[in-house]
């Protein structure tokens, strides 16, 4: 299996749940460890239908453009922030890293590798990741 066809696969659950990316090829920008892929944009999903997205997805992702030397730009965390962020209002939801969401009223235990998000709206929850913006965009060539 191809290295790009594995980190496609490894975000979020297999429903894609919570998480964004769209891949770019920006028509021969470089030459790159993940072959036509020239430009990654990640966000967490908004509107009143959206999913958490786990904060691993997009760490992930972002290491992964890290070491095929691909642009990374975070878009958003969407309507769901990681509780963690110093958000003190908004419904809680915990994610885990497959995709599975617990609402703290069911009696079933998070698993430990679930983190609690909450709802606090895309422009509260922001886009900073690991406490910085990734903003980065592809140079094209001649």
């Amino acid at each position: 299996m191809s290295l790009a066809k594995q980190v496609l696969r490894t975000l979020g659950s297999e429903r894609g749940q919570g998480l964004t990316a769209s891949y770019v090829h920006a028509g021969g920008c470089c030459a790159r460890r993940l072959h036509g892929i020239d430009w990654v944009i990640a966000g967490g999903e908004s509107g009143r239908k959206a999913r958490p997205m786990h904060p691993q997805w997009a760490l992930h992702l972002r290491d992964t453009c890290t070491w095929a030397q691909i642009p990374y730009f975070f878009k958003q965390w969407g309507e769901f922030a990681p509780e963690d962020h110093g958000h003190d209002r908004g419904g809680i939801s915990s994610i885990d890293t497959r995709g599975r969401t617990w609402n703290h009223r069911e009696a079933a235990p998070a698993p430990p590798d679930a983190v609690r998000m909450r709802r606090v709206g895309k422009k509260t929850a922001g886009r900073l990741l690991d406490g910085r913006g990734h903003d980065a965009v592809p140079v094209l060539t001649r």
